[in-house]
């Protein structure tokens, strides 16, 4: 129960040299949970690995999507053959992402899925995900190799 951001405590787990039944008050708002880690922080120059996040699973995606107006875009762009392209979980959610070994590849990228993919808004993040799957793009076809 709580009283004015005091969080009141009555039977059950007392502390020590308490009476039972007593109440107790402990001053303070409650103990926020922590999350399982902090949340990425903006990619940049810096960055050890920079991730440009693509888009964000729906609920009803098939784990075998292969986003093809993504593969559009790239088509003919062999100039991001350096970026691995990956399904990513991160706390509960999937995402269709790039790992990109510089910050002007990723923002190259970044800006051709803004402009070329209708109503994408991408993001670079500076993080290490765990990655679900790779999906290995021909950047000439625009194909996924299989």
């Amino acid at each position: 129960m709580t009283a004015g951001g005091a969080i009141l405590k009555h039977g059950g787990s007392e502390a020590a040299g308490a009476a039972p039944g007593t109440i107790q008050l402990q001053k303070g708002p409650p103990p926020k949970p922590k999350p399982s880690r902090p949340f990425p922080e903006p990619g940049g120059p810096t960055c050890p690995q920079n991730l440009v996040v693509l888009y964000t699973f729906s609920k009803t995606a098939p784990d075998d999507y292969d986003f093809p107006l993504t593969r559009k875009a790239l088509k003919g762009r062999t100039e991001f053959s350096p970026a691995r392209f990956v399904v990513t979980r991160d706390m509960g959610q999937r995402f269709f992402a790039a790992f990109v070994p510089s910050w002007d590849l990723a923002k190259e990228l970044e800006a051709r899925i803004k402009t070329d993919v209708q109503g994408s808004t991408p993001q670079i993040v500076c993080a290490e995900p765990e990655v679900v799957r790779e999906l290995k793009l021909d950047l000439k076809t625009g194909e996924v190799v299989r």
